[in-house]
């Protein structure tokens, strides 16, 4: 629904809990102030595609945190064994995975042809369609062109497909498209959900931005996808306030893309300048960046579901289950300030190391 009066505007407070970290350092640069303003659209894969496409042809625009592609699915061998996450994308014609060494060969030509990056994300351009990836593995993986039927083929490159998306599918299975999957991904929109509420979320880079490497205000874009049920004659229920929540899984995701993005840029000037022993040790950040965010994605992922169980819970007056949820959820909590905590070690040496001008 339309923005109708000021009861729709928030003006979120928000403190540094750490000196790490874009909310700290933005304090400590600017002070006071407002650090990002969120909006909410009705369609923010279209709205975001307009804005790159915009962009591209006028060079003018804002640009968009670069989300890395570990956020939403990687090309691991065991989807090609398990025939997707679970099987789901088994048929009469195909009734099982593939062996392991069948599925390790695909990844390993894939990867040869240049449509599979060092990571394991699959490419999204149009180098990788159905017919692309087909010639692909006829060329390079014999066991793919020699033993395995038309069925098994079709389903190994449906796998491929789901590959792009299986982390957020993994969250909202078929609630969406493959085509809005996919456009998800192509625009490195973030994703949260509660129950059968889905949030979807973009941050631009800065804008306002005084000089290079200091902090700016930002933006911020969100669509609200809620579980509507009917309500009298108008057929639906309003957007309910916070429907799909308040982005709890991206908020680690949001510190990390920040930091992948400055160091990319260190790095790049490093290599830039000649400077191979720094380049090396930012290419090191952006690893543990990265590591930090895979290893992180499915704790974030049980939080969000036992903040979700607990909210039902406490809704539905079961306070025996709204203690275990909670208990879950707390020890979910404890798990990813383990995981925090190893990282923050990690880096800390890596800083105390240096590099060797």
């Amino acid at each position: 629904m339309a923005l109708r009066d000021r009861a729709q505007v928030f003006l979120p407070t928000n403190n540094a809990l750490s000196p790490v970290g874009h909310v700290h350092w933005y304090l400590e640069q600017l002070g006071q102030g407002i650090q990002h303003v969120a909006s909410r659209v009705s369609s923010l894969p279209d709205y975001v595609q307009r804005a790159n496409d915009m962009r591209a042809v006028t060079g003018e625009g804002v640009t968009f945190l670069n989300i890395p592609r570990t956020y939403y699915g990687l090309l691991e061998p065991s989807l090609l064994t398990r025939g997707g996450v679970d099987g789901e994308l088994l048929t009469a014609d195909c009734p099982s995975g593939l062996a392991e060494e069948q599925a390790i060969e695909i990844v390993a030509a894939l990867r040869a042809a240049g449509l599979v990056d060092s990571a394991g994300a699959l490419s999204l351009g149009t180098d990788a369609s159905a017919a692309a990836l087909d010639a692909a593995l006829l060329t390079g993986a014999p066991s793919y062109r020699d033993d395995l039927t038309a069925g098994a083929r079709a389903m190994v490159l449906r796998v491929l497909r789901r590959s792009c998306f299986v982390n957020l599918w993994k969250l909202m299975g078929d609630q969406l498209t493959e085509e809005t999957y996919l456009s998800i991904v192509r625009n490195k929109i973030l994703i949260d959900v509660q129950g059968e509420d889905v949030l979807m979320q973009i941050f631009t880079s800065v804008v306002l931005q005084r000089e290079a490497g200091r902090q700016a205000p930002f933006l911020e874009f969100i669509q609200r996808v809620c579980a509507q049920g009917t309500d009298g004659a108008d057929g639906g229920r309003p957007i309910r306030p916070g429907c799909g929540g308040f982005g709890i899984r991206n908020f680690l995701t949001l510190f990390l893309s920040i930091e992948l993005s400055k160091a990319a840029l260190d790095r790049g000037r490093a290599e830039a300048e000649g400077r191979k022993a720094e380049a090396a040790h930012h290419e090191r950040r952006l690893e543990l960046f990265t590591a930090q965010l895979v290893e992180s994605n499915p704790i974030l992922t049980e939080v969000s579901d036992c903040m979700t169980g607990e909210g039902r819970a406490l809704d539905a007056a079961d306070a025996a289950a709204a203690s275990e949820w909670g208990r879950r959820k707390e020890a979910a909590n404890r798990k990813l300030q383990e995981c925090s905590q190893k990282y923050n070690g990690a880096m800390k040496a890596l800083r105390e190391e240096g590099w060797a001008s």
